[in-house]
């Protein structure tokens, strides 16, 4: 089905760049609505918390316009799979994992203290045996279904 631009390269430079603009405030707003801290960061909310239902509203106005564009102009929903990102995500983890290994670390950056080595290797290999059965779990649930 072609869309109201009239052929498939107006439809495709649509579709992703709504995607995209989709995707970013989508993020926005996961950003100003959490409130919670990692081991390694910490939220700084520098955000007026006035402000933040007014930001909050206009994004999700965005949104709607941009579904209402899409509906208007007939644009393909892309689909996502849950199994297929997590799977994705847990890969890049791994690569991680593997590049922070002590003996890599040591040839590239010089010689850490033994104590470092030892706790860094403790916790990377029980992080890297965890990411092995969370993909484990992750691909036994997803559901087979036909990609389209």
């Amino acid at each position: 089905m072609e869309s109201v631009f009239g052929n498939r390269n107006h439809r495709r430079v649509l579709e992703s760049s709504l995607l995209i603009i989709e995707k970013y405030i989508t993020d926005a707003l996961r950003i100003l609505q959490r409130d919670n801290s990692g081991s390694l960061s910490e939220i700084v909310n520098d955000i007026d918390e006035k402000r933040k239902p007014e930001i909050c509203d206009l994004m999700g106005n965005m949104l709607h316009e941009i579904k209402e564009f899409s509906l208007e102009c007939s644009l393909n929903k892309q689909k996502e799979f849950t199994g297929r990102k997590l799977l994705a995500l847990m890969s890049g983890v791994w690569v991680i994992l593997e590049e922070i290994d002590p003996e890599k670390i040591n040839a590239q950056y010089g010689r850490m203290p033994e104590d470092i080595q030892s706790i860094l290797t403790s916790h990377r290999e029980a992080l890297l045996k965890k990411v092995e059965l969370v993909t484990q779990l992750i691909e036994a649930s997803i559901k087979r279904t036909s990609v389209v």
